[in-house]
């Protein structure tokens, strides 16, 4: 009887929160998201912690679904040495968002998309490989043009580089409101 309850609570909160999403309708906005960034696997003995940022553009369809494309800049410092590897992605995926109250609302991501890597080494040639990133996150309302954005993402850089971030940034909404 309990896990009855308890689903048709589940049911009715996805339910509510999905009928509770704005309608205001489509929608875009322009984000800015700087980010830490922390290696994991072999990566992380060849590389200590690194940052970047990125830019991206996000336009909402009046529902959970959402599209959006950008590009990214990631700075990756070598472990015990003096080089760096710089990876410049370009990136286009899709997500969801559920809004929990009228300005807070949680996200779910994923991106795919293409990068090439610049290392300080004269010696590596300069290539371009797939990457991927998925994560998820929240974000706050300030205003109704402005918001404020946090979310943890796994990245893949095919044959380079794979790690977690940590991102904070803005949300500025484009259009009317």
């Amino acid at each position: 009887m309990r896990k009855l309850v308890l689903l048709a609570s589940a049911v009715t909160f996805v339910a509510a929160s999905l009928s509770a999403q704005e309608s205001r309708g489509e929608s875009m906005a322009v984000s800015v998201r700087p980010f830490l960034s922390i290696p994991l696997g072999f990566p992380a003995l060849a590389f200590t912690p690194g940052g970047g940022a990125e830019i991206l553009v996000e336009y909402g369809f009046g529902s959970p679904f959402h599209l959006h494309a950008g590009v990214g800049y990631q700075l990756v410092p070598f472990r015990e040495e003096v080089e760096m590897l710089n990876l410049i992605s370009i990136r286009g995926g899709a997500g969801l968002r559920w809004l929990l109250v009228p300005r807070v609302a949680l996200r779910v991501y994923a991106r795919g998309g293409v990068f090439t890597s610049i290392s300080t080494d004269p010696q590596e040639s300069v290539a371009v490989h797939a990457c991927v990133m998925a994560g998820a996150g929240a974000q706050v309302r300030l205003t109704p043009r402005i918001g404020v954005l946090a979310d943890a993402a796994y990245s893949l850089y095919v044959l380079k580089y794979h790690g977690i971030s940590v991102h904070l940034g803005i949300s500025i909404g484009l259009g009317p409101d």
